[in-house]
């Protein structure tokens, strides 16, 4: 889900809260931390390195306590378990930290825009968004922005020219609980994705005109089984 929630408050126009989500520096080339193979392979290479340094601290642990027993010191049993604890504690935040950069893409790099980030996390592109569950209040401003909008930002994301993204509007059927709202569309969201197939906008028989030029959206009056989808988008404003 994209909530855009306060992300668009600076344009006084219903349905462009979503802008942020596409917001990114261009860049002249690909960049590696997108793709699987690269991550996966800093991933591998920093457990390795985790497992050294485990091993090399493990090592030096063992020297300073025959240091200290060298020395007629009393060792203290609890003093040992606390720095094994220690040194497996830190290992652990260093698998956890390689997991958050190169599993999940944390962090921030502004070349990067949020929604290709999620999307990249998983291997996918724009061209894998199956679905778009849109906030649809059926009022001329927001429809006119709304579908301007994501028609921009999948164009942004690379999104191929001929493969439209179907469009639900679920409000036609449930109307607008405010609160609830949400949950709803995103119960909408989930059993499309999981059922393969996207429900038509059964109230759709009269698209308006300004909406052919957002060729990267399709708004189906009928429901569409799928052979499977991927990915889906829900818009919460």
């Amino acid at each position: 889900m994209l909530s855009s929630d306060k992300a668009g408050r600076s344009i006084p126009a219903p349905g462009r809260g979503a802008l942020s989500v596409a917001r990114e520096l261009p860049s002249n080339y690909p960049l590696p931390s997108l793709g699987l193979d690269y991550r996966a392979r800093q991933i591998s290479f920093r457990r390795q390195q985790i497992s050294q340094w485990l091993s090399h601290e493990h090592v030096q642990l063992q020297h300073e306590i025959e240091a200290l027993k060298a020395e007629n010191s009393v060792v203290d049993d609890d003093y040992f378990a606390s720095r094994v604890a220690d040194i497996e504690k830190e290992a652990r935040r260093q698998e956890k930290e390689a997991l958050a950069t190169y599993g999940m893409l944390e962090g921030s790099d502004a070349r990067v825009a949020p929604m290709r980030r999620a999307l990249s996390v998983w291997g996918l592109t724009a061209d894998d968004v199956g679905v778009l569950s849109i906030h649809g209040t059926s009022t001329g401003a927001n429809e006119k922005n709304e579908t301007e909008i994501w028609h921009n930002i999948l164009r942004t994301m690379g999104r191929t020219h001929g493969n439209a993204v179907p469009v639900m509007a679920q409000k036609s059927l449930l109307g607008h609980s405010k609160g609830g709202s949400a949950a709803w569309q995103m119960a909408g969201l989930l059993q499309t994705v999981i059922t393969g197939i996207i429900p038509g906008n059964r109230n759709s028989d009269n698209v308006d005109p300004r909406f052919e030029a957002h060729h990267n959206l399709m708004f189906p009056s009928r429901s569409i089984h799928t052979d499977g989808i991927r990915a889906g988008v829900m818009v919460r404003q």
